[in-house]
């Protein structure tokens, strides 16, 4: 039997776009899992620390060191208060440093540093620092991202 050399382009052609269909296929399910595995919760507890930075204002004093427990300096200057978290100082470049800053008892601003005063380098550093205080924390812990992408 002879194959016309257009039949078998068209052969060839169809071959090559049902393989390029499930390129895109595979594409696609990994563009999908990828956010959801293990290596994605650094971008979580960066995101809580993040949301932190709103979801924590109003927080008592008192509720703080209840879920990020004893901080590692307190002062206080005229009306604030300034209660600092430091996560892995044995990290040093990589530590971030969580200052909060209450009037009246309540937590009025959250800043994130770096030892040397500059943005941390890691920001999901600072998201271990105030785990305790979010309820992101569970799925995180739970391994939740780790499930769904089938780990």
């Amino acid at each position: 039997m002879r194959v016309s050399s257009a039949d078998f382009a068209m052969t060839v052609l169809s071959a090559m776009s049902a393989k390029a269909g499930l390129i895109s296929i595979v594409v696609s399910a990994v563009v999908l899992v990828a956010p959801l595995s293990g290596c994605s919760e650094s971008a979580l507890r960066a995101r809580m620390a993040r949301d932190a930075r709103d979801d924590l204002l109003g927080l008592s004093r008192q509720g703080l060191i209840a879920c990020a427990g004893a901080p590692a300096r307190q002062e206080r200057i005229g009306d604030r208060e300034f209660l600092t978290y430091v996560s892995d100082p044995e990290l040093e470049p990589d530590t971030c440093v969580a200052t909060f800053v209450l009037r009246r008892q309540l937590v009025d601003r959250l800043d994130y540093t770096s030892p040397s005063g500059m943005l941390p380098r890691q920001p999901e550093r600072c998201g271990y620092i105030i785990a305790g205080c979010m309820p992101e924390k569970d799925a995180i812990d739970a391994g939740a991202i780790g499930e769904a992408a089938g780990s």
